[in-house]
């Protein structure tokens, strides 16, 4: 009899266990499905908001401001699909389709590049990098866009990242940047230059970069500091899809 509990006990472990390691991962399962929904969800309206705000900025709406466009734009723009916080990977895309465009023999993947060139541009304007790049492209090849259109979105695009207000010197007042390359944007603009820099989460969500900068015309040295959540939480939404695209299967 004791022999017969013994195995009994033994069956209910083999049987129980895997049962609870498969109810615990389901469990996972569900909790990243909920994320990616809501991530998901959230890239649909920030798409659709963006883009609206892109239509009635190329077509010079009345019933709201190039500010107010742009704007919406830049808040909205590291929520959709296409956004990476990395500006330099963007800006090599660019060239790279530019490249394809001028090299290109064949009429019609030399249209297409000038599609793919294009579409990149819109889905990336409010990148301040790209930005620049497809406005110094514009003035050597029309075909590259409007210089006047690309001039007037750097020059609201400026004050949105680097407002007269801010000073940056203490976390309070941070700068806040919606992607990596905005930090170089605002130094550049402050006529400063990097000496050294450190990263740091405050606390979950909220993460800041500190640069010791020194002033190039008056050699003056002072921290100057950058929120730095936005492209951090994009960055984790973005892993959060991958990982739920290749779940981890747990090992018995």
């Amino acid at each position: 009899m004791q022999r017969f509990l013994v195995f009994l006990s033994v069956v209910f472990v083999f049987i129980s266990v895997p049962s609870l390691v498969f109810a615990q991962f389901k469990k996972g399962q569900e909790n990243y499905s909920r994320q990616e929904m809501s991530i998901h969800r959230n890239m649909e309206v920030a798409e659709r908001y963006y883009n609206e705000a892109l239509q009635k900025l190329e077509s010079g709406s009345r019933f709201g401001s190039d500010n107010s466009y742009i704007a919406s734009m830049h808040s909205f723009y590291p929520q959709t699909s296409a956004y990476d916080a990395d500006s330099g990977k963007l800006v090599d895309q660019l060239m790279q389709y530019a490249f394809l465009y001028d090299t290109e023999e064949d009429p019609v993947k030399k249209s297409q590049a000038l599609v793919n060139y294009n579409t990149f541009v819109k889905e990336h304007l409010m990148d301040i990098n790209v930005l620049f790049m497809a406005y110094s492209l514009s003035q050597q090849d029309a075909s590259f866009g409007n210089v006047a259109y690309y001039n007037k979105i750097i020059d609201i695009l400026e004050t949105i990242i680097v407002p007269e207000f801010k000073k940056g010197e203490t976390p309070a007042d941070a700068f806040r940047a919606s992607n990596f390359g905005e930090p170089t944007f605002v130094m550049q603009s402050l006529g400063v230059e990097p000496l050294k820099e450190e990263s740091y989460e405050v606390s979950p969500g909220e993460h800041y970069r500190v640069y010791d900068v020194k002033n190039t015309k008056t050699g003056e040295e002072y921290p100057l500091f950058f929120d730095i959540s936005i492209p951090m939480k994009a960055m984790a939404d973005k892993a959060a899809l991958e990982k739920g695209k290749n779940p981890i299967v747990p090992k018995l």
